[in-house]
C-alpha cells in the first residue's frame, strides 16, 4: 500500500492522519458515502443526464448516484459542487463516491438542502 500524508488544506479532523491508498492491483477500494444534499439541483440533473448517456464514471442508484473518482480528471464541464465533493473523496484516498439521499450530512462540505427539504443555489 502507498501511504500519503494529508496536506494542511484537509479539514481539521483529518489533518495529519495517514491515509492508505490502494495499489492498482488491490481488489479493495475506498468509498465515500455522501448525502445528495451536498450537490445542487442542477448537478442532480447533470448526473442523471450523464448516467442516461451511459458514461462509465457515473451510474444511477435507487437513491442517488455511484461516481468514480478519477485522480487524473477534473473536467471543466463538471459542476463546481461535484468537483468539491470528488476532490474531498480524492484527498481521503477514495476511488468512489456514493451520493445517497439516505446518507448523513458532512459538516466539512457545502450542503444545499434546508431543514424543510428545499434545494438552494448556495450552501446552508
Amino acid at each position: 500500500m502507498i501511504e500519503q500524508q494529508l496536506t494542511t488544506t484537509t479539514p481539521a479532523p483529518l489533518a495529519g492522519r495517514l491515509i492508505a491508498l490502494t495499489e492498482p492491483s488491490d481488489p479493495v477500494r475506498g468509498l465515500l458515502m455522501l448525502s445528495t444534499g451536498h450537490i445542487r439541483l442542477h448537478t442532480e440533473a447533470w448526473l442523471n443526464s450523464s448516467a442516461r448517456h451511459e458514461l462509465a464514471w457515473v451510474s444511477l442508484t435507487p437513491n442517488g448516484w455511484f461516481v468514480y473518482v478519477d485522480a487524473e480528471a477534473n473536467p471543466a464541464d463538471f459542476p463546481s459542487d461535484l468537483i468539491v465533493c470528488l476532490g474531498y473523496a480524492r484527498r481521503l484516498g477514495c476511488e468512489y463516491v456514493l451520493f445517497d439521499s439516505e446518507a448523513a450530512r458532512l459538516d466539512m462540505l457545502p450542503f444545499y438542502i434546508t431543514a424543510d427539504g428545499r434545494w438552494l443555489n448556495t450552501a446552508v
